[in-house]
């Protein structure tokens, strides 16, 4: 059982943590996972790849598959993860729990001989705001080794983000494809955002629902 608690943070952890870009409200959080991982399925509307649309599907058994991968794991493979909640502060809460974990891997290896780049929480503005991560100079723009894209949400319009959210997404995305990717979205279908809204083939989803 894997259980998203964030509230007995301690406060040396807490203030790193926010200093990497997470928000003080998480640490609210608490909540088992296996009370609100749900089977996930999408069809593809359109010929995406150019063959017959396919049908993507994720057990719970998957899911939490995916995500124990990363927890045993955080820095090791360059993985793009998707995760939806009906709200969320959920989907937050688990992106969460894997970033504390790949925080920990840095902390470790941070005076190493084989150090890692620091994790970063980012925040995704859905207007055509001037985005710190990706347009600050080259030479001055931090360089994460483990990145969470937080804040996608539907727009109402058609279910997905705004273009400009998207953009910005999708411009991190490819920029930082060497390390973990984490997008945290809600009121949208993980497999949907991935391939309609970033045009990514995602390594793994989660999707978290009404509590069962």
């Amino acid at each position: 059982m894997i259980v998203i608690k964030h509230t007995d943070v301690s406060a040396d952890e807490r203030a790193m943590l926010i200093q990497r870009g997470v928000a003080w409200q998480l640490f609210q959080i608490q909540y088992s996972l296996s009370d609100y991982l749900k089977v996930s399925r999408w069809k593809e509307a359109d010929d995406i790849y150019g063959g017959k649309p396919e049908v993507h599907t994720a057990t719970r058994d998957k899911q939490f598959e995916w995500i124990q991968s990363i927890l045993d794991a955080p820095m090791d493979r360059n993985v793009l993860f998707i995760i939806s909640g009906l709200t969320l502060g959920r989907a937050q809460g688990l992106a969460l729990t894997l970033f504390r974990a790949a925080h920990s891997v840095w902390y470790a290896r941070r005076t190493s001989e084989v150090p890692v780049n620091v994790p970063i929480w980012h925040w995704i503005s859905g207007n055509r705001n001037w985005d710190k991560l990706r347009d600050l100079k080259r030479e001055e723009r931090p360089v994460p080794g483990f990145l969470v894209l937080d804040g996608l949400v539907g727009d109402g319009s058609n279910g997905l983000p705004t273009q400009d959210a998207l953009g910005k997404a999708r411009d991190l995305l490819r920029r930082h494809s060497d390390v973990p990717r984490i997008v945290v979205c809600s009121g949208i279908d993980p497999w949907r955002l991935a391939y309609e809204g970033l045009r990514q083939r995602p390594d793994g989803i989660a999707l978290l629902g009404r509590r069962d």
